[in-house]
């Protein structure tokens, strides 16, 4: 998980175990291989699909709903430089992510 303080990154991983955990609500960011995400309810399924993009800012202030974003680099990455990529004049980058809804 990416370490913030105030709301505000402080460019550090800490260690997050989501199954030794007693908060339900979240607006971070984390850290996350390249490995699908699957998101599993008694309404539904959803995978996400991401490419180029290991981090992932996840909220749930909102009852009975999850946003997740999908990003290439941490929150403040031009100043903690956690996933910055510095591009050089021509150079390409390619990011991609997909919303696949198995069940409803």
């Amino acid at each position: 998980m990416c370490e913030a303080v105030n709301k505000i990154p402080t460019g550090r991983l800490v260690p997050f175990d989501i199954n030794n955990t007693v908060r339900r609500e979240f607006d971070d960011c984390f850290l996350i291989s390249n490995d699908d995400i699957v998101l599993e309810s008694n309404y539904s399924t959803i995978r996400i699909i991401r490419r180029g993009m290991p981090y992932v800012q996840i909220f749930t202030g909102v009852p009975n709903a999850v946003a997740i974003e999908p990003m290439s680099g941490a929150p403040d990455a031009y100043h903690n430089g956690m996933g910055l990529i510095i591009m050089k004049p021509g150079e390409e980058r390619v990011f991609k992510f997909t919303i696949e809804v198995l069940r409803l």
